[in-house]
């Protein structure tokens, strides 16, 4: 491709589309700017508008679109985009790796490699269980031994490859041209794309970059630096200061991103600004109708399109004019609030334009209420993306001490810095004031009005935004005013109430104003379908004032039929009458103090909102059976009792804000609670055991009171990170929760004194069991941390633990001291009806009745040293992994103390699950099937004194029945030094039928007392030799005991008969069933002050064969008694 091809302008292209030629002074708006953006720079990045980068997905489209078209095609484009959670998980220093792997991953997509399945479901279980933690094994598997190497992983020599040494001050470009030259460094998967790669002209489309992170990974991914002409990236971030970090990061000399810089949107124009808004509505649409086309999949995106249009001009009317800003918190608007009007407006039930047709054909069904409300969060969550709305804040009603009133803690800015659609469209609105309102009203000519804070402006269709294109301007007509807001206004008595007020209002809004009554008008409005009294803290009663008339008339609200939804929050009723709560069928959402609830069926939300009067809920509460959502704030003389719960059996999620007499909330057994919220600084107790459909539980992070949380018998899949974390939690309890699947280890800095988690119990026993353990440990006399903390689980499986990283080991047991000690048991034996995915373990059992050492097999009162039963030390696992590969331990086992792995189909290695073992003590491994050797251990250079030995602090080493154990210890490839165990004091090994042999000469064991090696038929020798290495001076020096039986194939201890053994301490030597050993170690007999006596039968002791005529004297035979040594078993085979 030539220059001038390259250079090509945006108007060019154009034409080319077109057919038409397009002078650069004429080029659509939007299409010169962007197209300048994306000129000459190899890396594009893209911070949005503003401060909050806003628009950044649309631009990220735009930019994306107009560089295919300037500088494509592309042989192959390569499109990632982020999510939080892929961004945070595992912290900063792991986001470059997931970033790293999801490009690799839509790189194997585009050029249809298929990554190995082993790779997919590791992955899959790590982005649920481990939060989109990404593993050092994940990243071995999917990148190879360079990418680790490269990037200073800590799993090079875990993953026992031979090094590799690379000048790692060499230029980036000629290492990545030399490990090219050895593509066995690479997986097979990125090889393959690195070679798909190779001459080809490559589009990179990084979205959503949401933390600061270095590109350096992607650099070795595709094996070439970024370019102009055949690498281009475009990485769009979440905000300037991620841009900023991110640009800047240089870990490994790639010089090549700082150059390049975000450029501003300071000079857009108005036609500009029309162009964007119009590309981020289509963009929602599209998002919209992803989301909603299962549950409405009739209406397309440009049925969408409309509504999004629509919402976004409706947002107009709550957001704060030009230099003007809301006077509180309070009165600003909840996302919550803005959908019900939407809904209240059918603005997301049609396409077309609001109409007087629209009162003649009635309104939608009751049953439809629920699903336009959920379409509009939806599309208020695709208007907030794509920066159409802002976030809007979160109502938490709080009392203040003196008044009683209600404050608003918003849960995002609502910063004027903020660039939006609606606060570009809100620019231009008309304005209008009082005087004007009820001519214009009755003229026709207004649509939806709004005073909120004393700033008048209407949103009507006569009007068009200069930011609206024009084709989305509705055409002039007569309107009659829908919508009424008067929110937060200053001086409501001289609003003309009776002049505006009439039939064919449905949203009125009287939130936050100082009215004691409500308007002797609202009687008219037959068709109200929302009214809000949010906050109105004057409002003493619902009636107007005295009528000079004599005809009584009945309460407004009797009257109301059409409400749907009655906002009260903050209004101190002394009472609501049974006539007020008349023709309610309608209701879907009353947000009041008290009520009447007859006769309201459709009432799906009650919010009891600050409320100090109310004790008591009346019976009727139990017919309003489409109720499920209940939220309650203090209500500071309401009991909440299990007679409470017992009124409200349809409800599904339950609010709860506590108050300051309320410190216990016990909810036992409720049939249909779902989703349970609690907020509140007092509350200390808190039980919702046996609540077998409860799936969600959300915490505030007010919660500082909190002391006991019991969740048993539930539903719930996980709880949030802020509840283990609670300052003063003292007890966590989860038994009998078999959906229970995942646990925020990453994100704890801190931990309860007590925490049981238990899939499998279910009996009361258990339950009992368990309580008087808790009580125990919480004593409020044990003020030591370390003895009163308890953590006990028992598990179907190992998943929970992906998310068990490096911070959690820092963060609860080395610095933190919060977990420092438990019992882990993971047993997938409970999961009734699941099939094992190895059958290996039911085939080596079958195996085990018909083998042919029939002849030797043995109880265990013919042992002559049976095995050791495991002593659980402070933190212990038991481990049985029948149904999958257990991933996610290495973490974990790097603290564990004590470990019994049984029944085990998969680990080939015990250091494939943790190569250093740190801490481990005791160990203890049955039925191991597919375990082929036991450690597999690198000698530490005597130079290197910062590399720290494996299993440091292992004392007692136990292994029994592992069908197709090889070895015991095998050496590491990468150094061919001596290897020491310092401190392992125990070994007993028995029924390892295939093992030749056990140790290489190059370990040495100076502190073990005992060796038990018992019925190993194909055993040759204990000690073997391999040339590449060195061979250890002095094996066994504290050796005192020595346990061989049933051996029939082991010749000698060391491979060397001549090698001489140091062994002051040895004092006896147990022989039975081993004829073929006739070599016993040569001693040192400067070392040698008693002989060793030797248990053996007098047939074997005949047949020894002296090295040395001096041997002998170093060694006593002692005659087994009678019993022991006549013969009892004639082997008859052999394993081969």
């Amino acid at each position: 491709m030539g220059e001038a091809a390259r250079r090509r302008s945006c108007g060019d292209v154009l034409s080319v589309k077109l057919g038409v030629y397009i002078p650069r002074t004429e080029e659509p708006a939007l299409e010169r700017k962007v197209a300048e953006w994306s000129q000459g720079r190899a890396v594009i990045w893209n911070a949005g508008i503003g401060s909050a980068a806003s628009f950044v997905p649309t631009l990220s489209r735009l930019l994306y679109e107009r560089t295919n078209d300037l500088h494509g095609p592309y042989d192959l484009i390569t499109r990632v985009s982020l999510t939080p959670a892929q961004v945070a998980g595992g912290g900063s220093s792991r986001a470059p790796h997931r970033l790293a792997f999801e490009v690799l991953m839509e790189m194997a997509r585009s050029q249809n490699i298929s990554l190995p399945d082993d790779i997919l479901q590791l992955n899959e279980d790590e982005r649920y269980f481990g939060y989109d933690a990404i593993s050092d094994d994940l990243l071995l598997k999917a990148f190879g031994p360079y990418y680790a190497q490269t990037l200073d992983l800590p799993l090079w020599h875990e993953a026992n490859f031979d090094s590799v040494l690379y000048d790692m001050f060499s230029p980036v470009q000629d290492r990545i041209t030399r490990a090219l030259q050895r593509m066995d460094m690479f997986s097979p998967v990125l090889e393959r794309i690195i070679r798909a790669l190779q001459g080809k002209k490559h589009l990179l489309v990084i979205e959503n970059l949401d933390a600061p992170m270095s590109l350096d990974a992607l650099v070795l991914l595709g094996g070439r630096l970024p370019s102009q002409f055949n690498n281009r990236w475009i990485i769009s971030t979440t905000s300037k200061y991620v841009f900023d970090k991110s640009r800047l990061l240089d870990a490994h000399g790639f010089q090549h991103f700082e150059e390049h810089r975000a450029l501003p949107f300071d000079d857009a124009r108005e036609e500009d600004w029309a162009a964007l808004i119009k590309e981020a509505l289509h963009d929602a649409a599209v998002s919209i109708h992803d989301k909603l086309q299962h549950q409405q999949g009739e209406r397309d995106q440009e049925f969408w399109l409309h509504v999004a249009h629509h919402c976004l001009c409706y947002g107009i009317l709550y957001h704060p004019l030009q230099g003007r800003q809301a006077t509180s918190n309070a009165c600003s608007v909840t996302s919550d609030e803005l959908v019900r009007c939407w809904v209240a407006e059918d603005l997301l039930s049609s396409s077309t334009l609001p109409t007087c047709l629209y009162y003649a054909t009635g309104r939608k069904q009751s049953n439809d209420y629920r699903s336009a409300y959920e379409a509009g969060k939806v599309v208020i969550e695709a208007l907030q993306k794509y920066s159409l709305l802002p976030a809007y804040s979160v109502f938490v009603p709080t009392p203040t001490s003196s008044t009683g009133s209600l404050t608003a803690t918003p849960s995002a800015s609502n910063s004027q810095d903020e660039v939006t659609g609606v606060s570009k469209l809100a620019e231009g609105v008309p304005q209008l004031e009082q005087d004007e309102l009820v001519d214009r009203h009755e003229s026709g000519q207004l649509k939806w009005v709004s005073f909120m804070n004393d700033d008048g402006r209407h949103v009507s269709w006569n009007w068009r935004p200069p930011s609206v294109p024009y084709y989305y301007a509705p055409r002039t007509t007569i309107w009659n005013m829908s919508t009424l807001i008067l929110r937060g206004r200053s001086n409501i008595s001289d609003f003309p109430f009776d002049e505006v007020l009439d039939s064919q209002l449905i949203v009125l809004d009287l939130s936050y104003t100082t009215i004691n009554f409500l308007p002797r008008g609202i009687s008219q409005l037959l068709y109200l379908h929302l009214l809000s009294l949010r906050g109105c803290s004057q409002l003493e009663t619902l009636s107007p004032p005295p009528s000079t008339s004599e005809q009584q008339t009945p309460p407004p609200l009797a009257i109301l039929e059409n409400l749907e939804v009655l906002d009260m929050n903050g209004v101190p009723l002394l009472e609501i009458t049974q006539q007020d709560s008349k023709n309610k069928r309608n209701l879907h959402y009353l947000d009041l103090s008290e009520d009447m609830f007859n006769a309201m069926q459709s009432l799906h939300t009650l919010r009891l909102i600050n409320n100090k009067l109310l004790m008591s809920l009346p019976m009727s509460i139990s017919e309003a059976k489409g109720l499920k959502e209940l939220h309650i704030s203090n209500c500071v003389s309401l009991k909440l009792d299990q007679s409470l719960w017992q009124l409200l059996p349809f409800v599904d999620d339950l609010y709860i804000q506590t108050w300051e007499p309320l410190e216990d909330i016990k909810i036992h057994g409720h049939p249909n609670l779902k989703t349970f919220t609690l907020s509140g600084p007092l509350v200390k107790c808190l039980s919702l055991r046996e609540c077998s459909r409860l799936e969600s539980v959300n915490f505030s992070d007010d919660l500082t009171a909190l002391e006991q949380v019991d969740l048993s018998g539930t539903a719930i899949e996980e709880i949030p990170h802020n509840l283990p974390n609670a300052r003063k939690l003292k007890m966590l309890l989860l038994l009998n929760v078999p959906s229970f699947k995942r646990f925020p280890w990453h994100q704890l800095e801190r931990f309860p004194k007590v925490f049981f988690l238990d899939q499998c119990a279910g009996d009361d026993n258990q339950f009992s069991k368990m309580f008087a353990q808790k009580k125990t440990c919480a004593d409020d006399s044990q003020h030591n941390e370390g003895t009163t903390n308890i953590a006990q689980m028992n598990l179907i499986d190992n998943m929970m633990f992906h998310s068990f990283n490096a911070d959690a080991v820092n963060n609860l047991v080395k610095n933190g001291q919060f977990l420092l000690s438990f019992n882990i048991r993971i047993n997938p034996r409970s999961v009734t009806g699941k099939e094992p995915r190895n059958n290996y373990v039911e085939l080596c059992t079958r195996a085990h009745m018909h083998s042919t050492y029939s002849d030797v097999q043995y109880s265990e009162t013919d042992s002559i040293m049976p095995m050791m039963k495991l002593q659980p030390r402070q933190r212990h696992v038991e481990l049985s992994a029948k149904n999958q590969y257990p991933h996610g331990l290495k973490h974990l086992l790097s603290v564990t103390n004590s470990m019994l792995v049984t029944d085990d189909a998969f680990v080939r290695c015990l250091t494939e699950l943790n190569y250093g073992l740190m801490s481990l003590e005791e160990c203890q491994l049955q039925r191991c099937h597919q375990m082929t050797v036991v450690f597999i251990m690198r000698s530490v250079p005597s130079d290197d004194s910062e590399d720290s030995e494996a299993l440091p602090y292992l004392q007692i080493l136990q292994a029994s029945c592992l069908k197709n154990l090889l070895t015991f210890i095998k050496p590491s490839r990468t150094y061919s030094r001596l290897i020491t165990l310092k401190v392992l004091k125990h070994i007993h090994i028995e029924h390892c039928p295939r093992m030749k042999k056990m140790f290489p000469c190059s370990l040495s064991l100076p502190a073990l007392e005992t060796l038990v090696i018992l019925f190993c038929s194909n055993l040759k020798q204990i000690f073997y030799r391999d040339g590449k290495y060195d061979v250890a001076p002095s094996p066994l020096p504290g050796i005192v005991k020595i346990y061989l039986q049933e051996l029939p194939q082991l010749q000698r201890i060391h491979d060397d008969v001549m090698f001489q053994f140091e062994a002051p301490k040895w004092e006896k030597l147990f022989v039975r069933g081993c004829p073929s050993f006739h070599h016993l170690p040569l001693l040192k007999k400067e070392y040698r002050k008693s002989k060793v006596q030797v248990s053996g039968e007098r047939d074997w002791w005949g047949k020894l064969k002296w090295s040395l005529p001096e041997q002998s004297d170093c060694y006593l035979h002692v005659p087994p008694p009678e019993f022991a040594w006549r013969k009892k078993y004639i082997i008859r085979s052999y394993l081969r």
